[in-house]
């Protein structure tokens, strides 16, 4: 089922965080998402995507300080047409701004969370991870990009990532559920992103036996869905995004440089 058909999905974008964030504070701004990438706020790049995905409504959630600077970009793309409105986390936790995100969104519609970090996020990306995680018929899909799909500029700047049986796999930042079942995996959900750029990390949360079969790498996504599954009390499931926009968030200055390459390749061959 594609975004246009069916229950419509709405989107949740997390630009939350505190000003002591290392690559915030370098650029003297309130949180992550507001730096430029290419000449505009990462945050930006993403509205767009969701937007042009057919996702609506789409939620900017940040934190206390940064709604004045968020409001900003909100108003400037509402001004050419992409419908948004924003909302404020009482604190600087990932699961503070995800709450607050949730507020505004109705309880029985699917939410399509991602973080406000993805300077190269893509409405084709969005829509193919839809496709992919409605057909699960899972409550809470996550995604995930197989490091042979990180080619070129994508693969410059180094990524945290994990040998499974199925090939080394790197975290994405795009997540569907339903509001009930984020509320209800609240804790679950803040540890698991938390660790989500840490492979033991997660495998603590999981147990032992995965640390083990981590380090030898024979884990496989199935596993780790059905472990995921037990630890979150609800149908999981991981796709497997061929897009590696997905995975490219933003933490060091050398994923900038990286970004603003490929940006300006894809304006070079007219692709926006």
């Amino acid at each position: 089922m594609s975004p246009g058909e069916g229950q419509r999905i709405a989107g949740l974008i997390l630009a939350g965080g505190t000003p002591d964030d290392p690559l915030a504070a370098s650029w003297g701004i309130p949180v992550k998402a507001l730096i430029p990438v290419a000449g505009r706020p990462m945050v930006q790049y993403v509205a767009q995507a969701l937007c042009e995905a057919g996702l609506a409504p789409v939620v900017v959630a940040t934190t206390a300080g940064a709604e004045a600077a968020i409001q900003a970009v909100v108003d400037d793309l509402n001004a050419v047409g992409t419908p948004l409105c924003i909302a404020v986390a009482d604190g600087p936790r990932f699961t503070d701004t995800l709450q607050a995100g949730l507020g505004p969104l109705a309880t029985e519609r699917p939410v399509l969370v991602a973080t406000g970090d993805l300077p190269l996020l893509t409405a084709q990306a969005v829509e193919d991870f839809l496709t992919q995680a409605q057909a699960t018929g899972a409550d809470l899909v996550y995604s995930a990009v197989l490091v042979k799909h990180l080619t070129g500029a994508y693969a410059e700047a180094p990524r945290t990532a994990v040998r499974l049986r199925e090939g080394k796999v790197t975290g994405g930042n795009l997540a569907l559920s339903r509001p009930e079942v984020w509320r209800a995996a609240m804790a679950r959900v803040e540890q698991a992103f938390a660790g989500r750029k840490s492979p033991l990390a997660l495998a603590r949360m999981l147990g032992l036996g995965f640390i083990v079969g981590l380090c030898l790498g024979r884990l496989s996504i199935p596993a780790i869905v059905r472990r995921g599954e037990r630890v979150l009390g609800c149908r999981a499931a991981v796709v497997l995004s061929r897009y590696p926009e997905i995975c490219f968030d933003v933490d060091k200055p050398a994923h900038i440089e990286a970004a603003e390459r490929i940006l300006a390749s894809r304006a070079t061959d007219g692709q926006g």
